[in-house]
């Protein structure tokens, strides 16, 4: 007991120690790094005062510790541009060192001095020399990241845009119009962007008189122009509208209704003017009922009376008629066996159906067919039979036998006899065997009348039974015996050994 609990205090001891060693191991390296420090690539749109393109580098949640260091590499197209220099910030400089290796991937290394760095926001800009002249768009500057315990960073590219110094040459010239400025269209031959120049501006419209529209009664006359170059249209207005010219002679009397008021109609009498003047109002006059309008009624639905008015149309009163009787057409069901009997009342106008007076079901009427005559041993088949599909089976006893005996052979001193019966109906036959009688036999006591084949069968039944149980006996003798010579010989065989 007590060496297993020297190993397991020796165990836990040595579980301990790992656990603090990993824990100042996995402290250190949280020390020297944010969780994910991130590195970001500016983006310029174009070359400053020196010609130069520049690309600022900016890092943040970035803690690097004592001694260590980052290394940021730029790749960019060689065949574009290349670097002239690289200004860091000043609180890199002041807490760290810096190094610059290579061209393309142009690389940046970082280290921490002998305090903390923290680097926020833009820590150095690199300025890059186009080479000959690029072709115009975008360049991609791709930054890859690598810190000396090889965490991860978040890096985000950017790139440099450069634009066209167009070099013009005329491609084609638009003539001004009415309304339009006239130009001279030139493209770069860089970058097949276009510019206008040499501007014209619009001649206007040239218009002259196409047609004149004199005023009428209600309509301003006016004057229609047309420009000579563009077919554009100018409408100048004219004489103002004339007015209607209403006389006496003129005229027509629109008498009142019982749903708008009479007038007195008068007429422009200016050629072509379809004006008019209405004046004279007099009252609406009342309804006049008319005749009704009479829809009939069924055995189902009512009818109606309708009165409208003789002039308007309009509805003012309406009567309800009575239903009518059904019209009924009766149609005797008579009865049968299955079902009951009634009377079938059909409207003629709406197909209404009831059922009225039943009358009792009928009994069955059959009809016997003798299917099957009954014979000696096997029963006869009598079927009833309803027209309506009932049925039942009637069973008829069998006859029986009808033998006849025949001597076949007569019994002597030596040898039995023998007797044949035969059917009279069927055919069937069986034989006996008879002793020969010399007179010494006691005829008055019980004999058996072997002519009767029941008795015949009770004597071969008797037979039967007294023969298997004498098979029974001997069996079970002879299992017994069996038995005994086992028990025997087993015991022989207990007592030799």
């Amino acid at each position: 007991m007590k060496k297993r609990m020297k190993l397991f205090t020796c165990t836990a001891r040595v579980s301990l120690v790992c656990a603090l060693v990993m824990f100042m191991i996995f402290s250190s390296a949280l020390s020297s790094y944010a969780a994910t420090p991130k590195v970001t690539v500016g983006t310029v749109s174009s070359a400053n005062s020196e010609g130069y393109y520049a690309v600022s580098i900016s890092i943040s949640d970035l803690s690097l510790a004592s001694k260590k260091s980052i290394d940021i590499a730029l790749s960019y197209n060689n065949l574009a541009f290349t670097i002239v220099k690289t200004e860091f910030s000043s609180a890199v400089k002041k807490y760290g060192t810096v190094g610059k290796t290579g061209d393309n991937p142009y690389h940046i290394t970082i280290t921490a001095g002998s305090s903390t760095l923290k680097p926020s926001g833009k820590v150095c800009t690199v300025y890059f020399e186009a080479i000959g002249l690029p072709a115009v768009g975008k360049y991609d500057i791709v930054p890859s990241v690598t810190l000396s315990s090889g965490s991860s960073v978040n890096v985000a590219s950017g790139g440099i845009n450069v634009n066209c110094s167009h070099s013009y040459e005329k491609h084609s010239t638009v003539d001004p119009s009415c309304t339009t400025d006239g130009y001279t269209l030139e493209r770069c031959t860089k970058c097949d962007g276009y510019r206008k120049t040499d501007k014209k501006n619009a001649i206007g419209h040239d218009f002259k008189i196409k047609d004149n529209v004199a005023p009428t009664c209600e309509q301003n006359g006016y004057t229609v122009e047309e420009c000579t170059r563009c077919s554009v249209h100018n409408i100048i207005d004219g004489e103002a509208a004339l007015g209607h010219e209403f006389g006496l002679e003129n005229y027509n009397v629109i008498a009142p209704t019982c749903s708008e008021k009479g007038y007195t109609e008068y007429y422009c009498l200016r050629e072509g003017c379809d004006g008019v003047n209405r004046v004279d109002y007099t009252e609406m006059i009342d309804h006049i009922m008319g005749e009704a309008v009479v829809t009939d009624s069924t055995c189902q639905k009512h009818g109606n009376k309708k009165y409208y008015c003789i002039h308007c149309n309009t509805f003012m009163n309406e009567e309800r008629l009575d239903l009518v009787p059904h019209l009924f057409e009766d149609k005797v069901v008579p009865p049968s066996c299955t079902s009951k009997g009634y009377t079938l009342r059909v409207c003629k106008v709406c197909s209404t159906v009831r059922r009225e007076e039943p009358v009792d079901m009928l009994e069955h009427s059959y009809t016997s067919v003798t299917e099957r005559e009954s014979g000696c041993v096997e029963d006869g088949r009598i079927k009833h039979s309803c027209s309506c599909g009932d049925y039942y089976i009637e069973s008829v006893p069998a006859v029986g036998h009808k033998y006849k005996k025949e001597t076949v052979i007569e019994p002597t001193h030596d040898s039995d006899g023998l007797v044949k019966y035969e059917c009279t109906v069927c055919s069937a036959t069986y034989t006996e065997s008879i002793k020969f009688d010399d007179g010494s036999s006691n005829s008055g006591g019980d004999s058996l009348d072997i002519e009767n084949p029941d008795v015949r069968g009770q004597l071969s039944g008797r037979s039967t039974l007294i023969l298997n149980v004498l098979l029974i006996i001997t069996a079970f003798a002879a299992i017994a015996t069996v038995v005994l010579l086992i028990k025997k010989t087993i015991s022989k065989l207990i007592l030799d050994e």
